[in-house]
């Protein structure tokens, strides 16, 4: 069994199900990007996984995985030489609840899998991975041993993302956010009291100082945001980023220090496209133009040095676009 903090390692971090990667859309071959795929005139694909740099130079899917249509939530290892996602086989009649942990080298070779589960977060020295399984709560596994059994963090959570300094680890539980200290064994919930949110989604993010988290939430009169609330309460900060539509997903550039959020984009036919946003309130936010304007955007992911993105990405059929 993983060695965890065990003061209340009956209950720890909670399942995880990606329900919204986007339904099957078939591509052909003629599309540049799966053209890089060998076979790939020959397979179909809903939600891939694509790696890119930070100017939009260098765009290929991540890995050679056919079967597996719908891929998403990827993460990379803190040296950049691993990237863990979520995939499940549509044409298997799989979905969602089906996912399994798949861990690549960062050039896409060397496949692992393991057992069912979503939106996986590497620890910093990149042995271990916290993730989340469709109604069993979010758990910990051993990232080079996929027939060791993972441990229970909490059975009643959802999402994870493991801190930057590798101290705690953050989930969601009801409407509020959880952080599971791992030197104290000790939970704290961010926002006291009943929280101002009916819902918060999964996949946030701390920031690269590991004092701050961006996530998205359900106000109570309904209406969707993205916050960022400090690492030790929100009495301590709590700052509104967006207001309006968009999508849970986001990442935390550790080099320029700005969040990238998938949001609708009204110039690309209203196709998630990444935005580039400051933690405070008042820049406005930037179109990463680099991405390819015919594709649907989600999940980011940067490297650690901050140079490369990794996504998932699907292109928009001429019957949807209408």
């Amino acid at each position: 069994m993983l060695s965890l903090h065990t003061r209340q390692v009956g209950t720890f971090l909670t399942e995880s199900l990606r329900l919204l990667l986007w339904a099957a859309i078939f591509v052909g071959a003629a599309d540049p990007l799966i053209a890089q795929d060998r076979n790939a005139d020959e397979e179909t694909f809903s939600t891939r996984i694509f790696l890119s740099n930070v100017d939009g130079t260098g765009l290929k899917p991540l890995a050679n995985l056919p079967e597996y249509g719908s891929q998403g939530s990827p993460d990379w290892s803190s040296d950049g030489r691993k990237i863990a996602f979520d995939a499940w086989r549509p044409g298997k009649g799989e979905n969602g609840s089906q996912a399994r942990i798949v861990v690549v080298n960062a050039d896409g070779t060397n496949p692992v899998f393991f057992g069912d589960g979503a939106m996986p977060s590497f620890s910093p020295k990149g042995n271990r991975i916290a993730y989340s399984r469709y109604g069993k709560g979010v758990w910990v596994l051993n990232a080079n041993d996929p027939d060791e059994a993972p441990a229970l963090l909490d059975e009643g959570g959802w999402g994870t993302d493991w801190s930057p300094d590798g101290t705690r680890i953050a989930y969601t539980r009801g409407g509020n956010i959880v952080i599971f200290d791992l030197v104290e064994g000790t939970t704290q919930s961010l926002f006291e009291g009943q929280p101002p949110f009916q819902q918060i989604y999964w996949n946030f993010v701390w920031s690269p100082d590991s004092n701050f988290i961006a996530f998205r939430a359900r106000k109570r009169d309904g209406k969707t945001a993205i916050f960022s609330v400090s690492a030790e309460g929100s009495k301590q900060g709590l700052e509104t980023i967006h207001e309006g539509p968009g999508m849970e997903a986001m990442a935390w550039n550790p080099d320029t220090k700005q969040i990238l959020i998938a949001l609708p984009c009204v110039e690309r036919n209203n196709l998630l496209q990444f935005y580039a946003y400051s933690p405070k309130p008042g820049p406005k936010p930037e179109l990463q133009t680099w991405l390819p304007a015919d594709r649907r955007v989600q999940d980011p992911s940067f490297s650690p040095d901050g140079k490369r993105l990794a996504f998932s990405a699907h292109k928009r059929t001429p019957a949807a676009a209408k």
